[in-house]
């Protein structure tokens, strides 16, 4: 089976409701837990972002803190709690109803491939509310990569992207 090599995936989801949210609650912060997968360059030091494509056609982007050195290796199960940053383009004021179906999307900010496990991924309001995004197994023949020579037959690797307006 060939893998599909992405610098950007889109987090599909059905929006799962913890409390009471109204489309117009303010989003305070996500919170993004992943295992590393197990094969040989699944592992990464890169930075990662997640961005929020809002109805107004900005575009909110969270960056991760920088990896220490045991994070995002193989086997290892990592969460980030990212404030949503209210000062930066963009991410002033983002709503529940920002929060839908293909709005959101994990970056990797380097050339380094990295393969997770299983993701999940979740909103908090500024009231305390859960926003269930995503949670569950991550298709292994999708990895995140931006270098073009990680697409190759010795990989099972190919060169389609998934491209984001």
């Amino acid at each position: 089976m060939q893998k599909l090599i992405a610098n950007t995936v889109s987090l599909s989801f059905a929006l799962i409701v913890a409390g009471k949210v109204s489309a117009q609650d303010y989003i305070a912060k996500f919170v993004i837990s992943h295992q590393t997968g197990m094969g040989q360059w699944e592992g990464t030091h890169d930075g990662f972002s997640l961005e929020i494509r809002r109805a107004n056609n900005g575009i909110c982007t969270i960056y991760f803190p920088s990896p220490s050195s045991g994070e995002r290796q193989r086997g290892v199960t990592d969460t980030y709690n990212l404030t949503v940053p209210g000062f930066r383009a963009n991410c002033q004021n983002i709503l529940a109803a920002d929060l839908a179906l293909n709005r959101i999307s994990l970056r990797i900010n380097g050339s380094d491939m990295w393969t997770p496990i299983w993701i999940s991924a979740s909103a908090i309001t500024v009231q305390g509310n859960h926003i269930g995004l995503v949670i569950g197994s991550w298709p292994y023949t999708l990895v995140f990569s931006q270098d073009p020579t990680d697409v190759s037959p010795a990989l099972g690797a190919d060169a389609r992207r998934r491209n984001h307006p």
